[in-house]
């Protein structure tokens, strides 16, 4: 006798790898309702709202993108708690999202899926960095989104997404500067790799095009006003705030924010990320 059974559950929509991926992004969102009133204003935040007043194509400590979202929620849904902490809570969702899919991409399944996005909602600092309205808010979500395209570039060989690529790269560097030691890093991997092939194509000079014409404005700025964040930079080192790490102990510190068995899962884009301001800061009270 024939038994009718019903759809293969591996095949439904509601169990594949993406959809658990968006039900643990899902989490963050709920996270935000819980939390994202709570604490009162972060000082950076302050001062993020102080730079939205003057939109510029730079500042002294830090590339204009912050400046500009802040602008937009002024003249938006404002900037109350709810509503300055909802663009990074969306981010972090994103970013894990992301993290899910980019699992996907380097060949892992459903429970790959299912690790890379848990360890990227559970990781402690990745959940600071999404509560808070800081230009480390975005930071993560922008170089995810670049690390995917490039590993799309290198299975599917689609070369015009190098000009996606390009455009994020641009975007990102207004946000923070740190992108341009990892993107250096990138480059330097292509070369020991088949992806260097896609140094012989156009598509690859014309994403570099493009991130650079994005950036311009604000290196403009920069140069028309001395360069006034690398003094700042050159004092924050003379003043002796920064702590400077060996390799091993900076792995360790690594490890402490992301979690000892995240940092084995979590994508090098996320780990990335934390940079000097997380890993080798003494934070100080002002």
């Amino acid at each position: 006798m024939a038994v009718l059974s019903g759809p293969d559950r591996r095949s439904s929509p509601f169990t594949s790898g993406t959809a658990i991926v968006l039900y643990i992004a899902f989490v963050r969102v709920v996270l935000y309702f819980i939390a994202g009133p709570n604490y009162g204003y972060f000082r950076d935040e302050l001062y993020y709202l102080a730079c939205g007043e003057h939109p510029a194509w730079g500042y002294v400590d830090q590339p204009p993108l912050i400046g500009w979202i802040t602008w937009i929620l002024q003249h938006t849904i404002g900037t109350s708690l709810w509503a300055l902490r909802l663009l990074p809570a969306i981010a972090g969702a994103a970013t894990i999202a992301l993290t899910g899919l980019l699992a996907r991409e380097l060949g892992g399944r459903r429970w790959a899926m299912f690790l890379a996005s848990l360890a990227a909602l559970l990781t402690p600092v990745s959940l600071a960095l999404s509560h808070l309205f800081t230009m480390n808010a975005f930071d993560p979500l922008l170089w995810t989104a670049i690390a995917y395209l490039i590993v799309r570039v290198g299975k599917n060989h689609y070369e015009p997404l190098w000009l996606a690529v390009g455009v994020l790269t641009g975007i990102t560097v207004l946000n923070k500067y740190g992108v341009i030691f990892w993107i250096s890093g990138v480059i330097m991997g292509m070369l020991l790799t088949p992806l260097r092939q896609s140094l012989r194509q156009r598509w690859f000079w014309l994403g570099c095009i493009l991130a650079v014409a994005i950036a311009l404005p604000n290196f403009f700025w920069q140069w028309k006003h001395q360069f006034p964040f690398l003094q700042l930079m050159h004092n924050v080192r003379q003043s002796g705030r920064d702590i400077v790490l060996g390799p091993l102990p900076y792995l360790q510190a690594q490890a402490q924010m992301l979690g000892f068995v995240a940092a084995l899962l979590v994508p090098p884009t996320q780990g990335g990320i934390m940079e000097e301001q997380w890993i080798v800061k003494r934070h100080t009270t002002p």
